[in-house]
């Protein structure tokens, strides 16, 4: 039986499994064979702080299923996620995104480790991350937010049209490998 001897016998109910004079006698006798309340609160929070890294960091998701989080490789700019390429794309829309981003994300937005995050994850679908957000973020940079990869600068030299290409390539990734 888990209880905390901080509670008196007017706080707990007659239907307690444990009967409130029996409770104080084991408190007062020392008899606790709980979880000292500090060494609870320490664990709660513990594991508190484990599942808000987890689903920050990806590898926890709200709905239960298991996502590809960060996951250290050997060889640095190994890729971070198994992509499958798209069958169907703008040729022109593939090359700016090769032009402007495959060398930090990978030629299929797949990542590199201790380089930059994989593109083709939940975490930047369509249902978390707006185009306008990428587009914000090819223009302006981001700061590092879900993978330890530090800043991603803004992308140098390109334009309106070029931004929407690269945008509309990593949406045709995302939907090629079941993020929609």
């Amino acid at each position: 039986m888990f209880y905390f001897c901080s509670f008196t016998s007017s706080q707990l109910s007659e239907s307690s499994p444990v009967a409130p004079q029996r409770l104080d006698a084991k408190c007062r006798a020392g008899l606790n064979s709980g979880m000292p309340r500090s060494v609870f609160l320490v664990m709660s929070m513990l594991i508190l702080v484990a599942a808000v890294l987890g689903y920050r960091l990806g590898v926890l998701s709200l709905r239960g299923e298991r996502q590809s989080g960060y996951t250290p490789n050997v060889i640095r700019g190994a890729a971070l996620a198994k992509v499958r390429p798209p069958t169907n794309f703008d040729v022109a829309d593939q090359h700016m995104y090769s032009r402007a981003c495959a060398a930090c994300h990978g030629h299929l937005g797949e990542g590199k480790d201790a380089i930059a995050p994989p593109l083709v994850h939940m975490i930047y679908g369509p249902e978390r991350l707006s185009n306008m957000q990428i587009e914000h973020a090819i223009r302006h940079g981001v700061g590092a937010h879900h993978w330890p990869f530090g800043n991603m600068p803004a992308i140098e030299g390109v334009n309106d049209a070029q931004v929407a290409g690269i945008v509309r390539f990593v949406r045709t990734l995302q939907r090629a490998n079941g993020i929609e």
